[in-house]
């Protein structure tokens, strides 16, 4: 699949991607059951892997 979008749209989901990436490492913290953790885990590594797609770097 490829989406094509102005540098604006690049520029306001790189923002979303960065602040749900912050939202969920707080979520992981909290989380105490072990499956809803592994979950969390995995959509930031996606979100994180969306991110570097994106010429953006989250550390």
């Amino acid at each position: 699949m490829i989406l094509e979008f102005t540098d604006d749209e690049i520029q306001v989901l790189r923002e979303l991607l960065k602040e749900r990436v912050l939202e969920l490492r707080a979520e992981i913290r909290k989380a105490d059951d072990s499956l809803f953790k592994a979950a969390l885990r995995d959509e930031k590594e996606i979100l994180i892997n969306t991110l570097k797609k994106l010429g953006e770097v989250i550390e």
